[in-house]
């Protein structure tokens, strides 16, 4: 999945992280437009996640994608804050017109 958004236009991957911790790290140095989470995460929830990034500021947009693509689930990030939630399984392609439509942030990656 990597490899196939890298090889968006316009487009560009300056972080990846596998687990919360690294991500909140990854946020506040990095300050990328988008970020991609997983609800699943090793060492902290991708939910727990999204709450922290949405305090920085200026947050960036962020979308979850995940096989945990439950009714409650979807309910639980949309209210915490995620910008889109995707199924990873059945809504690749939508998230993929979503990351080619969301304007960026000026003078950031």
């Amino acid at each position: 999945m990597i490899q196939l958004l890298a090889d968006l236009e316009g487009t560009q991957i300056v972080g990846q992280a596998g687990d919360a911790d690294r991500g909140r790290e990854l946020t506040e140095k990095l300050k990328p437009d988008v970020i991609i989470i997983d609800v699943q995460m090793r060492k902290g929830g991708g939910i727990d996640l999204l709450q922290d990034i949405k305090r920085i500021e200026p947050a960036p947009r962020v979308i979850v994608l995940t096989n945990e693509a439950y009714p409650e689930i979807r309910s639980r990030c949309l209210d915490t804050g995620a910008d889109y939630f995707f199924d990873k399984s059945t809504e690749y392609q939508e998230m993929v017109a979503v990351l080619r439509g969301i304007p960026l942030h000026s003078g950031s990656h």
